[in-house]
């Protein structure tokens, strides 16, 4: 199995992000079985996503997981969808700047 497991640089002032941290834990003692690429994202809207793109272009994974911070959140959890975006999307729609639904 490929799998491409992405993370992020540190942003906010943070000397440490830890889903890159984590993320770089995983690539050095590997998972059985499975052949590991791992991607630092930076924290940018137009360049992390084209990173990511590019990486699953060039790996070609089965599976792809992307591990990120929460720094309010107590535990480990997963998010389905990028919620931020989300609510952004729905404040930006709701003042009348953006659309009223998210791009498929």
């Amino acid at each position: 199995m490929k799998l491409l497991l992405s993370g992020f640089e540190p942003f906010g002032g943070s000397t440490i992000n830890p889903s890159e941290q984590v993320l770089l834990a995983l690539a050095h003692d590997g998972i059985a079985d499975v052949e590991l690429r791992a991607v630092i994202l930076p924290v940018d809207r137009t360049r992390g996503p084209a990173k990511l793109l590019e990486a699953v272009s060039d790996f070609a994974p089965d599976a792809v997981l992307c591990l990120g911070e929460a720094s309010r959140r107590m535990a480990l959890s997963v998010e389905r969808a990028a919620l931020g975006a989300i609510v952004k999307l729905q404040a930006s729609a709701a003042a009348g700047r953006g659309p009223a639904k998210l791009p498929r």
